[in-house]
């Protein structure tokens, strides 16, 4: 890799101070991704959103919750938009609160800890799964950074005991 030096078994690479002719080395110990779009890119939102949607949807009518996927996508955006636009800080509530907000929304009383809710999350994100992959070159490039450097992940998906699949709720 051009610009790059190694001094007493440590990897330094270029880093821009002022101008790209004013050059100082940088250690790099550790590297990080995001996970999605990154090393797990998505289809458009287009491609996906709609089908994650109504396998919610679906799920949600298999538990008694009777309401039309134009109903149920209007009361779910509308709900997504107002958390996105209130928030004072980065961090996301967990996708089970949109889920149970949504469904407050269209007079349903869930908590997000209601195996209803989870259960919905579940099949979003059961369906979610078939519109990523992993992209072709994140293996590779992993394991050579991993030869000299620690690797860390950033994402905001949830994911701790999550069933592996919302009929298991």
């Amino acid at each position: 890799m051009k610009g790059k030096a190694t001094t007493n078994a440590r990897t330094f690479y270029p880093c821009p101070k002022k101008k790209f002719t004013d050059v100082r080395l940088v250690r790099v110990d550790a590297v990080f991704f995001d996970l999605f779009d990154t090393l797990l890119p998505l289809e458009s939102a287009e491609a996906y959103y709609k089908a994650c949607l109504k396998k919610m949807n679906e799920f949600l009518a298999k538990k008694g919750v009777n309401v039309s996927f134009d109903d149920f996508q209007r009361a779910y955006f509308d709900i997504r938009d107002k958390f996105y636009s209130a928030r004072e800080s980065l961090e996301k509530p967990h996708f089970n609160v949109r889920v149970a907000k949504t469904l407050e929304k269209l007079d349903y009383n869930f908590k997000a800890s209601d195996a209803v809710v989870v259960g919905a999350t579940m099949s979003f994100a059961d369906e979610f799964t078939c519109h990523v992959q992993v992209d072709e070159d994140a293996v590779y490039v992993l394991q050579k950074l991993h030869q000299k450097h620690k690797l860390g992940l950033i994402s905001n998906l949830h994911s701790r005991k999550w069933p592996k699949t919302a009929e298991d709720v």
